[in-house]
């Protein structure tokens, strides 16, 4: 290249050298091969059993990318909660115990009855827990009958001896050789001296020979009682028959008592009174009884005296005898039945033994009393006091149960409403937590800055960790990763393409 002379033309603007690619086919083919993920691993254990914890598991790269294939894309390890719904305490149903009988009747007229029932189990956790009243009451009244003593209107009327009754004649007996005619016993209507309509007449003979003692006592003694009284060391046969007034014929009884009082002995086991039957279909004793029974030939069964008694622990009147009393007390049930026939012995001794009885009669009907007929009144209503305060909570922490009652106020009375809501209920109670500690939900780490590419066209990895796991019911931590991996960039052997760099700039003109 030579430069113009001065005030030559110079040359033309031209390509100084020229570029062009060459050999630009591939040096060799290669395939590409994607990374796989293998299967998650199971579930590892909850790290907490109750109040919620943290589960993970695992899965391992199961086919690598080479450099120019893609990486596995996703999470190696996964976290979530576990437990969160399952309680420290464990979950216990609670259970009522079975209810109590019904308690006596308060009243022989519209009286109230009640049963209670207890805490079997108590409920615990998420159990559920009792509801239901504890104490029940029903309406009630004395079903009364023949074998009901505090019901006066089945007693036969022993205030009223026969006017020939005297300690006269052999053995005190009277002209038709009874011992005791008891009057007017029992009639259509009425008692005693305002008897009306047919009556009935208690006959007391001696079947065998009477060996009497202190005559002037036999017969009536305080409220319709008879007495019989024998000698030491002698025993008797007695007839008891019911009669009618007019006719002097058997009276059969539907249903028929006699109950014989003050069984007892002397000092030393002297005096023992004994009675010995035969033909009842039932007899009663009192549940703190004195009486022993003995079975005997001919089906008789002996009632025996065990224990010492003196005239002045004997009942005066059948319907107030009291517990010592009924202790020495035997009452014989028949039926059909007009005619009874008991012995009664006394055991050698010193003594003069008297035998107290009375009588309770059916003559037909349905043998019931309603105890509240022959009350006059104005009908009283059962009435509920307030509720007592709650009771303390039966758990000393977590969720337990407490009771309240009430009581009943005034009871109903000659036909009256009865209380008929529950007298008790259950509620259930929170207290302190079980544990005596703070929540602390669980926590992660920040990530850890991601790793070099570690191929061409590779992967990178960051990690973290759980900085705290919960406890004490805290929070589980949110479902996640501890490795992140994600696709890189860095070529090898990927195309590159030539391209111009940058101009420089201009050099020094070549003429002057």
């Amino acid at each position: 290249l030579a430069a113009p002379d001065p005030g030559c033309k110079p040359c033309e603007a031209k390509e100084k050298e020229e570029i062009e690619g060459c050999n630009t086919q591939r040096c060799h083919d290669k395939v590409c091969i994607d990374g796989e993920w293998a299967d998650w691993q199971d579930w590892e254990a909850c790290s907490a059993s109750c109040m919620g914890g943290q589960t993970w598991r695992a899965r391992s790269v199961k086919t690598e990318a080479n450099d120019c294939g893609q990486p596995a894309i996703g999470l190696s390890m996964e976290h979530r909660p576990c437990n969160v719904n399952v309680p420290c305490v464990a979950s216990v149903d609670c259970l009522f115990d079975e209810w109590s009988d019904w308690s006596t009747c308060t009243s022989r007229c519209a009286g109230l009855s009640r049963r209670h029932r207890n805490i079997k189990q108590h409920g615990k956790g998420s159990g559920a827990f009792c509801n239901g009243p504890m104490e029940q009451n029903r309406h009630c009244q004395v079903e009364s009958g023949i074998q009901d003593w505090l019901e006066p209107t089945m007693y036969l009327d022993l205030t009223t001896l026969s006017q020939e009754q005297s300690p006269s004649g052999v053995g005190g007996l009277d002209s038709s050789g009874a011992l005791m005619r008891f009057q007017r016993v029992a009639c259509e209507s009425g008692r005693g001296e305002t008897c009306k309509g047919n009556s009935v007449d208690l006959v007391v003979t001696p079947k065998t020979s009477y060996t009497g003692c202190d005559m002037q006592a036999n017969g009536k003694k305080g409220t319709n009682l008879g007495a019989l009284n024998v000698a030491s060391g002698t025993s008797v046969k007695l007839e008891f028959r019911l009669v009618d007034s007019e006719t002097g014929d058997d009276v059969p009884a539907k249903e028929l008592m006699i109950k014989i009082f003050d069984l007892d002995e002397g000092l030393g086991g002297t005096s023992m009174e004994k009675v010995h039957a035969r033909g009842f279909k039932n007899y009663e004793l009192s549940p703190t009884t004195s009486i022993q029974v003995e079975q005997e030939l001919s089906q008789l069964t002996m009632f025996s005296a065990s224990r010492y008694g003196t005239d002045d622990d004997d009942p005066d009147d059948p319907m107030q005898a009291t517990p010592v009393q009924e202790a020495k007390a035997v009452a014989l049930l028949y039926e059909g039945a007009a005619v009874v026939e008991l012995n009664f012995e006394v055991d050698p001794g010193s003594f003069c033994k008297t035998f107290l009885f009375s009588a309770r009669a059916c003559l037909s009907g349905e043998c019931k009393a309603n105890p509240c007929q022959r009350d006059e009144h104005h009908p009283v209503d059962c009435l509920l006091g307030e509720w007592d305060a709650w009771g303390p909570c039966d758990a000393t922490c977590g969720v337990g149960q407490r009771i309240r009652a009430r009581e009943v106020i005034t009871e109903p009375a000659y036909g009256g409403r009865t209380c008929s809501d529950s007298l008790s209920q259950t509620s259930d109670c929170s207290v302190k937590s079980c544990q005596e500690c703070t929540p602390i939900d669980c926590a992660w780490e920040d990530w850890s800055p991601w790793s070099a590419c570690d191929k061409c066209g590779g992967e990178m990895k960051r990690h973290r960790q759980i900085a705290s796991l919960p406890s004490c019911g805290g929070k589980a931590c949110t479902a996640g990763s501890a490795t992140e991996i994600a696709n890189c960039t860095r070529s090898c052997q990927d195309k590159v393409f030539c391209e111009w760099g940058e101009w420089q700039g201009y050099g020094a003109c070549l003429g002057a």
